[in-house]
């Protein structure tokens, strides 16, 4: 039985009020339900991601994942697959970042070793080695050890990511979307200033109102009905927190952080997504948005740093 949207954001921003409700939820996710758990499916996906990552660099440059040396990974998660596949494409150094230590030994334990089944399976050009097995590594330190990892949580200084070796790829994959808009430009603009000449940064940012993944019910224009007052009292939550940002804002907020586009990907809204928009009574503050900017469901780009903004670094 599916629960209706409602009750999940009424649960989550109950949690956040709580004392000590964010770390029941991310008990209850680990030992629980199992969501953080390594699935199939789950890493799948997130190999497609990173797949479709190493495609849009290619045609960008054929060269430039084989000449990068360190991936870091914003947002990295319990489960950091997407940075073992760029391993297994050969870059050797990475670092993962996170806002609280969600990743453990055997997470990481498991975690490589599905992916490098999966990887076997696919046999995805490009994919140079398999991830290692970590079964004999004791602690979550020497798996990353092992494969020439760090872990920064959280990352107080973005220039810090200048001490590895570079070329650097750095990948931001539904992260940005759980912060509100001043939060992503400020981590947007504090990217940029780090970033050096051949660094690149990827990112995929699902723009459509997520609840509707769970929820038939909810329109997937659902979270542009509100006002902000309404959004941010009665919605929204520390503890499940969505933006309303659109690719348009995303746009945007890159261009005054100084990156240079190399490319940016929307997948283009539908005849059926335009219709489900206009059945949405949205709030005033987004009636002047073009349709096709609202109702786009997700953007991924791939950017650098300008040269005015490297001279000023």
């Amino acid at each position: 039985m599916r629960i209706p949207w409602q009750l999940k954001a009424a649960g989550f921003k109950a949690l956040s009020i709580a004392p000590g409700g964010g770390r029941a939820y991310r008990f209850a996710q680990r030992r629980v339900t199992g969501s953080t758990l390594p699935s199939r499916v789950s890493m799948s996906q997130k190999l497609d991601v990173a797949r479709g990552y190493r495609t849009l660099l290619a045609e960008i440059d054929p060269q430039l994942v084989s000449r990068a040396r360190t991936f870091i990974d914003y947002g990295a998660g319990w489960a950091p697959t997407i940075p073992l596949s760029f391993w297994a494409a050969g870059l050797d150094a990475a670092l993962l970042v996170d806002v609280r230590p969600n990743l453990e030994r055997d997470l990481l334990v498991g975690t490589s070793a599905l992916v490098a089944k999966l990887l076997d399976e696919r046999a995805e050009k490009g994919i140079v080695r398999l991830p290692p097995s970590l079964d004999a590594a004791p602690t979550l330190e020497t798996c990353l050890r092992r494969l020439g990892w760090r872990y920064a949580v959280p990352l107080t200084d973005w220039k810090r990511i200048r001490e590895l070796p570079g070329p650097r790829i750095v990948a931001a994959t539904q992260v940005l979307l759980h912060l509100d808009l001043e939060a992503a430009e400020r981590t947007l603009t504090e990217i940029a200033a780090a970033l050096e000449p051949g660094d690149v940064f990827i990112a995929a940012v699902k723009c459509y109102d997520l609840y509707a993944d769970f929820d038939p019910g909810c329109s997937p224009y659902n979270k542009f009905r509100y006002s902000e007052r309404v959004w941010h009292s009665l919605v929204n939550s520390p503890l499940m927190s969505f933006n309303r940002m659109t690719v348009g804002d995303y746009r945007e907020a890159l261009d005054r952080a100084g990156f240079e586009m190399l490319a940016y990907r929307v997948e283009a809204p539908s005849e059926r997504d335009l219709e489900a928009l206009r059945a949405v009574d949205v709030d005033r503050r987004f009636r002047d948005r073009p349709e096709r900017d609202l109702a786009a469901r997700e953007v991924v780009w791939a950017a650098r740093i300008g040269a005015a903004a490297s001279e000023t670094a």
